[in-house]
This record gives C-alpha cells, structure tokens and sequence, in this order.
C-alpha cells in the first residue's frame, strides 16, 4: 500500500518545527520565564560553596532554581574548602526573570569579590546597565569604549553580550560579562576585592582604621563597615527598613557584632547604644 502525502502539508509540518526550534533556541539563552509569577535565581562560586536560601541550605553550586516567588531572598555561599570563606547579602529576584549571583570567596572577605545582576523592566525597547560598587571610586567601562566612575548608569545600550571592566588603584581588576534585553535595565551590583599586592609584608593585609593608621585588635565576633554609594551607612532602631534613624557610622568603622537576625547585624556603638545594620554593607569578622 502506497501512502501519499501532500507537499504543502509537508511544508507546513517543517515550519511548525522550525518556528518551535527558533522558540525554544531564543528561550533559553534569554533569561526570561514564560510564567510571569515565578523567578529564578543562578548561583556560581569558586571555589564551589554551599548555597543557603533564607537561611536553607538548597544545594551547592553551580545552583539553579526557577520556580521561586518574585522578591527579596537573604542569600548565602559557603566553601566547601574553608568555612570562613563565605558571603551573605540581599538579593532581589524580579518577576519573568533569572537573578545571576557569581561569587569569588576568600577567607579574607576584602580579598573577596562577585556581582549580582538582574533585570528591572523599563519603558521602551532601549537597554540600559546600572553599575554600583563596594567601594567609592571604581572606573567602570563598558566595552573597552564608554567609561564612567560608580555609580553609574549606561543608557541606550545595544542589545546583545557585553564586558564590562571595573577598576580602582590597589584593587584587582574585574571583569563581567553581561547580556542586555529590549526594554530591560540590567542591574549590576558589584564587589572588588583588594589585590594581593597591597598585602603587608607578613602577607596579611592590615585593613585601615578610619584615620589611616593600622586597624586596631578587637575582640571577635565584630564587623567593618563596607564602602557604600551614600559615604556612610544607616544605623536603624531595629531590624527592619521601615525603623528609625537612631545613628549613622563610616567606611572603615568596627563594632562589636551582637547577634544576625535575616539580613540585619545588632551591633553596639561607642556610646553603648545598640543598633542594626544591613548584612549588606558590613564585613563580618569571627
């Protein structure tokens, strides 16, 4: 028995295919969902670390997760080689896409540096690149072309794979690539740690006290105040981003750590006071 098939039912049958082969490509290399109420989170590390959500332990890296609820997660990489090797700080996953954290630890947290990037809808189909930094003064530049101190915002970028390189004197240069989408504004927040060369002669570093000297002994736990955009970090009443002011204190500063409590560190200030500041902008040192 002879079957005949019809050429243009062929035809048809081999653009259905082709059109689902272009969908499926397209779907996977953007980050983007088809269900708009669920998110995703992709976490690297080197050396490879633990991952914990939440304060959940989820699995090690490279993770990937894609069905978590659009907001605000307290992440944490720990190492597999050196539990003091580690990194906790806020990250925001938002509706429809993939949240891609990269982290490079070290047990001397100002060794250690990363980037966290994800994507916030914008009018439009341009692209943009929002860049923040840990620390003030950070040369950023775009495609070995635009160039820009940190904080910064690259508008009206093209579409497609990008490089950017992040610099500072006596810091190790890092690099991030990054892929831009139509009416999408890719937010970059990074860290870069110092370079081995600015170790003392030991081969430890001797982080700065505020007034330039060597840092002095302090009895463990306690933190150091990171970097920030603003030049100084908010103090609040409690744990909490709707608390009140009670203090504002400087990069570089050290306080006794008194407990964590989901993303927020109580600490004592110098007249006795307590307070809580956000996990993300303090180096905690046990």
């Amino acid at each position: 028995m002879t079957i005949t098939i019809d050429k243009r039912l062929l035809a048809v049958i081999g653009v259905i295919f082709l059109t689902l082969g272009v969908f499926f490509a397209v779907k996977k290399a953007l980050p983007l969902f088809s269900k708009e109420s669920v998110s995703g989170i992709r976490v690297t590390a080197s050396p490879q670390a633990k991952v914990f959500i939440d304060g959940e332990q989820k699995g090690e890296t490279t993770l990937e997760i894609d069905t978590l609820k659009p907001g605000e997660y307290l992440l944490k990489t720990v190492s597999l080689e050196n539990e003091k090797a580690s990194w906790a700080g806020k990250v925001r996953l938002t509706t429809g896409t993939m949240t891609i954290v990269n982290r490079e630890l070290n047990s001397d947290e100002t060794l250690s540096s990363g980037e966290t990037i994800y994507l916030e809808k914008i009018n439009g189909d341009k692209a943009e690149i929002t860049i923040t930094g840990n620390t003030d003064g950070i040369s950023s530049e775009l495609d070995n072309s635009d160039q820009a101190i940190v904080p910064n915002v690259f508008k009206n970028v093209s579409v497609g794979e990008h490089e950017i390189k992040l610099s500072k004197d006596g810091y190790a240069t890092k690099k991030i690539s990054t892929k831009t989408l139509a009416g999408y504004r890719s937010v970059i927040h990074a860290q870069i740690g110092l370079s081995s060369l600015t170790a003392s002669p030991s081969g430890t570093l001797t982080p700065a006290s505020p007034s330039g000297g060597p840092a002095e002994e302090m009895e463990k736990p306690y933190i150091i105040v990171k970097n920030t955009p603003t030049g100084w970090l908010r103090v609040r009443s409690s744990p909490s981003l709707s608390a009140t002011e009670s203090a504002k204190i400087n990069p570089g500063e050290k306080y006794s750590l008194l407990e964590e409590n989901d993303g927020w560190i109580k600490i004592k200030l110098n007249d006795g006071s307590f307070g809580y500041v956000s996990i993300s902008y303090v180096s905690i040192i046990k």
